[in-house]
C-alpha cells in the first residue's frame, strides 16, 4: 500500500497469461508509452523479445502498473564467458498513477524477483531522462557508459 492506494502486485509467467491479462497491459502500456501506443493493440502487450516473466500491480482490478523480465546471457568483450542477467524492460506506470512512488515500489518487487531467481543483475535500456529515476532507485550506469542527451 502506497498512502490510500492498495496495490495487489503479482508475478505471473508468460504460460500463466491469459487474453484478458495482455488486453490489460497492452491497454496500459499504450497509455503509458503514447509514442508507441500502435504497438501495442488487442493482446500485444511486448515490444521486441516478449518478456518470460512480468510482475503486475493492480488497483481495484485495474493493472496500473509492468515490468517484464527476460533472462539472458551476455557474453564478455574479453573473454568468453557469459554472464546471466535479468533484461528489464516494458516499466510502466498508469499515467494517473506516476509521480506516486509506485514506481519505486515496481522496481523493489524486481530486486526481489531477480534475487528470487538467482539472476546475479538485471539489465535495462532507458531515455537519458529516466537515468535519474533509476539511479535514486539503485541501478547503475554499466562501466564506460554515457548519458546522451
Amino acid at each position: 500500500m502506497i498512502g490510500s492506494i492498495n496495490i495487489e502486485w503479482t508475478t505471473k509467467w508468460e504460460d500463466e497469461i491469459r487474453k484478458e491479462d495482455h488486453e490489460s497491459y497492452a491497454s496500459l502500456l499504450s497509455r503509458a508509452f503514447p509514442d508507441h501506443s500502435n504497438v501495442y493493440s488487442g493482446t500485444r502487450s511486448w515490444y521486441a523479445a516478449r518478456p518470460e516473466v512480468r510482475i503486475v500491480g493492480t488497483v481495484d482490478g485495474k493493472t496500473i502498473a509492468h515490468l517484464g523480465l527476460l533472462r539472458r546471457f551476455l557474453r564478455g568483450l574479453e573473454s568468453n564467458s557469459n554472464t546471466l542477467v535479468g533484461d528489464t524492460g516494458l516499466v510502466a506506470i498508469d499515467p494517473d498513477y506516476q509521480n506516486s512512488g509506485i514506481g519505486s515500489l515496481l522496481l523493489k518487487q524486481n530486486s526481489q524477483l531477480l534475487a528470487n531467481l538467482n539472476i546475479p543483475f538485471g539489465l535495462l535500456t532507458c531515455l537519458p531522462e529516466l537515468v535519474k529515476f533509476y539511479k535514486a532507485n539503485g541501478w547503475q550506469l554499466l562501466d564506460g557508459q554515457k548519458i546522451a542527451m
